[in-house]
């Protein structure tokens, strides 16, 4: 290594530069390169709760940037005709100026003169889907298995430290990542409900990365990078030309984000997780300058309501207006009510008459009533199933129509609106005073808020802690449980795979790092909880101006759009009340 070392190695890994060797004898005692002090390992800055203490002006930029220069280090290792193989996060290290150098280079594959010495290890979480659960003996390994590491790096630093393959697996059973990644199980994009995945919650999308990244990553974990995947240098020419192409928030100035996205993604996150992302100092855009509340409330209010005519009343009709149809079959039925009245008088006129005919008189009455009833009894019930169908269609169309009215037609959508107003007003009068509130809320939770930032120094990580390995830590960290300060009973326990045994593990680990604590009074409020209260409140500010700024234009479109849908719905709305008067005249006729 020695041998074959260069100045772009030099500049951008821990090489081996010189031999050192016993003066006496020359045998080679060991080896100088250089020293990282300057650095730190990749994973304090992609994981939010470290970054914030470690990298404390770090933004999305800064991530990308540091992106884009490990895909250097990459390209470099690569034109030298090396393979790093051992791809994982512990062996890169980045500045504060988001300068990279890669460490552990004695594992890389070195090929010089003819000859390779070959990676025969691998870090599971970075390694790609060819190459799992195989030997490595024996085994070289190309740019293009590489490239496959790079793209985890780089995805864990867009995503805020998630892994690629750590989603919900819509399989029964728990599904290690390893077995993802070798089936292709990218959690994210279009793509992933049929490849058996959901995207976790609380973390941005694909898209949101812009489309040129989301096509790079798909590129690297679906099955056609077995063949071909993103390189190092394009990866680098990617994330410098995303870098041109950010927006940034109108209300937090730390967030940045790819200008084809509606919203900011960042502010939406940190209002689901509860912290903040990204670093402290950055600042927050003041929403309140330019902004008079009284003029702008008084423009609402003269917005005049709108005056939309009533939803037609139903009244009944009289049973003796049914249809012509069914006034038919009904006078029939009368019809056959009166025959057995004259029937029946017949017969009585007849015994007076002869009373010996009374027996077979009324025999024959009844015979001669049941014959007439008969020949329209069938006809009776068809008309009233007809009748019964119709109207409950008529009731469905008017219920509709009167739903519909009620939500698009009625003056009850203004009121509920302007409503809304009143309290996003009071809310914005309110604002100072609960954030006097929230800081109040801070200190009287000082021994807490320490606590609990001491325990998020303490990070999960493979081999710390006694049967937590690679799998699961990824397994805990789709869960939220990342650091000692995530820890508890209850939230282990929820994990899939996660019984007794390893909730104990995980509290006893967490028991030791507590017994390290010590609180400082003299320290005060964390400025890391105050920016977050402070970004929190200039974020709820920003909202109630937008909102309220927009009042009076929405009350007016409302209105618009209430007395258009009210003269588009009246004549159905007349057609529906008709319709359904007339079926239940039809109904009560029969």
């Amino acid at each position: 290594m020695v041998a074959c070392s260069s100045a772009d190695l030099e500049q951008l890994t821990c090489w081996p530069l010189q031999l050192l060797s016993e003066h006496s004898s020359g045998g080679v005692k060991g080896f100088v390169m250089r020293n990282a002090d300057k650095h730190k390992e990749l994973h304090k800055l992609y994981n939010p709760k470290s970054r914030l203490a470690e990298f404390d002006n770090a933004d999305w930029r800064f991530l990308i940037n540091t992106g884009a220069n490990i895909a250097r280090a990459f390209a470099v290792v690569h034109k030298n005709g090396h393979v790093i193989g051992d791809v994982n996060h512990s062996s890169v290290m980045v500045a504060g100026d988001t300068t990279v150098r890669l460490i552990d280079c004695d594992s890389f594959q070195i090929s010089l003169q003819g000859q390779t010495f070959e990676c025969v290890v691998a870090e599971p979480l970075h390694t790609p889907p060819e190459l799992q659960g195989k030997g490595l003996e024996g085994k070289l390994r190309t740019p293009n298995h590489d490239n496959f590491g790079l793209a985890v790096l780089i995805f864990e630093l867009m995503a805020m430290g998630r892994h690629p393959f750590a989603g919900a697996a819509l399989v029964p059973g728990e599904v290690a990542i390893e077995r993802k990644i070798a089936s292709h199980m990218f959690a994210y994009g279009p793509g992933a409900t049929a490849r058996q995945m959901k995207q976790p919650p609380h973390t941005i999308s694909l898209d949101a990365m812009s489309p040129k990244i989301a096509s790079m990553f798909e590129g690297a974990f679906l099955e056609a990078g077995r063949t071909i995947r993103p390189t190092a240098l394009e990866w680098a020419s990617a994330l410098s030309d995303l870098l041109l192409n950010l927006r940034q928030c109108s209300y937090i100035e730390s967030h940045y984000y790819h200008d084809n996205s509606a919203s900011c993604p960042w502010c939406a996150i940190e209002q689901s997780v509860g912290i903040s992302l990204f670093g402290v100092g950055l600042g927050i855009r003041a929403s309140r300058s330019a902004f008079d509340l009284t003029k702008v409330w008084a423009t609402i209010v003269r917005v005049a309501p709108p005056s939309p005519p009533p939803f037609p009343t139903y009244s009944p009709l009289p049973v003796a207006m049914p249809a012509s149809t069914y006034r038919t079959i009904g006078n029939r039925r009368r019809g056959f009510a009166a025959s057995g009245v004259i029937v029946g008088l017949l017969v009585a006129s007849s015994v007076f008459i002869d009373p010996s005919f009374i027996c077979p008189g009324l025999f024959f009455a009844w015979l001669a009533w049941l014959l007439i009833s008969q020949q329209g009894a069938a006809g009776l019930v068809v008309a009233k199933a007809d009748a019964e169908a119709s109207f409950r269609s008529a009731k469905a169309e008017f219920d509709s129509l009167r739903s519909r009215w009620q939500s698009t037609a009625s003056l009850d959508v203004f009121e509920a609106t302007l409503a809304d107003l009143n309290k996003k007003k009071r809310d914005y009068e309110d604002i100072d005073a609960r954030r006097q509130r929230e800081f109040d809320a801070l200190e009287a939770a000082l021994h807490e808020r320490q606590l609990t930032r001491f325990l998020e120094t303490f990070r999960i990580l493979p081999g710390v802690i006694t049967g937590i390995g690679y799998e699961r830590c990824g397994t805990l960290g789709y869960y939220g449980i990342e650091t000692a300060a995530d820890i508890t009973s209850q939230s282990v326990l929820n994990v899939p795979g996660f019984g007794v045994f390893l909730t104990d593990k995980l509290l006893d680990w967490k028991r030791s790092v507590l017994s390290k604590f010590a609180f400082d009074p003299s320290a005060g409020t964390d400025p890391r909880d105050l920016q977050k209260l402070d970004a929190d409140i200039e974020a709820l500010r920003g909202g109630l101006v937008r909102d309220l700024l927009s009042g009076a234009d929405r009350l007016r479109q409302i209105s618009s759009s209430i007395e258009s849908s009210a003269s588009a719905l009246l004549p159905a709305a007349h057609d529906a009340v008709r319709r359904l008067a007339q079926a239940d005249a039809d109904m009560r006729c029969l």
